[in-house]
């Protein structure tokens, strides 16, 4: 997960589990080739974007 906007920050930590809406990227590192996605919160590109606690 990825927050654009700080009232995102302290909800999760590390090993929690979250529900999560938001935009869904394709991330590839250019050196070693390994692909990963990550869900970006807070573009305001969505109507309903939000981390929540399960």
């Amino acid at each position: 997960m990825l927050s654009m906007i700080g009232y995102y920050r302290n909800v999760a930590r590390t090993g929690d589990s979250v529900k999560v809406s938001g935009t869904l990227e394709h991330v590839e590192n250019l050196e070693s080739g390994a692909v990963c996605y990550q869900v970006v919160v807070g573009t305001a590109t969505r109507e309903k974007e939000y981390i929540e606690p399960v």
